[in-house]
């Protein structure tokens, strides 16, 4: 039958062992603290100074009542690495400040304990908000919440390098719900030691999937201009409610009876000769310069 139960922290590094004060270098042999119990025992540990990304030993020892003494660490002796740090989290898509017609998929690394890498990271979280009410997107609900909520990467086993998405963001009803056009973004790790990060701000993006409106001041629809009532240059006005307008494109066509060009997102698609174009690089209102432009009667 157990007399007592005796326990020794060793570390293991330095190969010094927990004296109650301090792990002292000069104690290269077992120091024994008596346990709490004998078929089920335990040791308070509150004061002993861990030291992150270091291993060590608790080593424990039983006496009986017959004054048998076991060996230590022959048996029973719990090797484990401390770690007290949480780990890092990055969001690389969207990048802050972004603005996009479509984001399919948020995503970025983490990492814990950069230099020396104790632990591993068991998930990483997003939270993903709307500006407009401050409601949150809940995996949970697959719709937006009052509630502040955090959604555990779906991309399998590897939270380091995470992806979050959903099918409301792939198909994009996700972000076109509702009228709000900018979102903040953060995001979380957490480790095997269950450290949990404290997220930072984050990032924040714009939703825009609205062209700009484009207007046209001069020439006047149906105006009628010669060399009496010149048009020195065309004038206009770009704008949209959410993103700054980068670029406006003008076509001008100097013979009756074409089609009107296609505009497309990245450039205009032209029938054929003579439509001219122009585009112009200061948008909000627009003008395009005519010096060379002879204007002759339209002779129907």
């Amino acid at each position: 039958e157990l007399q007592k139960v005796e326990v020794a922290i060793h570390h293991i590094g330095a190969n010094a062992y927990w004296t109650g004060a301090l792990f002292d270098v000069g104690q290269s042999t077992p120091f024994w603290f008596l346990a709490t119990g004998t078929a089920t025992w335990s040791l308070p540990t509150s004061t002993v100074t861990w030291a992150n990304n270091i291993r060590y030993d608790i080593i424990p020892r039983g006496t009986d009542k017959a004054g048998n003494v076991q060996t230590p660490f022959v048996v029973g002796v719990s090797t484990f690495r401390f770690d007290n740090l949480p780990p890092d989290s990055v969001i690389s898509s969207p990048t802050a400040g972004a603005r996009l017609n479509t984001l399919t998929t948020i995503s970025g690394t983490a990492r814990d304990d950069a230099v020396a890498g104790p632990g591993q990271m068991t998930v990483t979280q997003v939270s993903i908000q709307r500006t407009f009410d401050s409601y949150y997107w809940s995996a949970l609900d697959d719709n937006w919440s009052n509630t502040l909520t955090w959604n555990n990467n779906n991309n399998g086993s590897t939270p380091q390098a995470w992806q979050y998405t959903t099918s409301k963001m792939q198909d994009g009803t996700m972000w076109t719900s509702i009228s709000s056009r900018t979102y903040q973004i953060q995001s979380r790790g957490r480790d095997t030691a269950t450290n949990q990060e404290t997220p930072s701000a984050g990032v924040t993006y714009t939703f825009d999937n609205v062209p700009p409106v484009t207007t046209i001041s001069s020439p006047v629809a149906g105006g009628a201009y010669g060399p009496l009532k010149t048009l020195p240059q065309m004038l206009g006005t770009g704008l949209d409610a959410t993103s700054p307008v980068t670029t406006v494109y003008v076509a001008l066509s100097s013979a009756p009876g074409y089609s009107s060009p296609t505009f497309v997102r990245s450039a205009p698609t032209f029938p054929p000769l003579p439509w001219i174009l122009w585009h112009w690089m200061q948008p909000a209102t627009w003008n395009i310069s005519l010096p060379r432009l002879k204007l002759r009667p339209f002779r129907g």
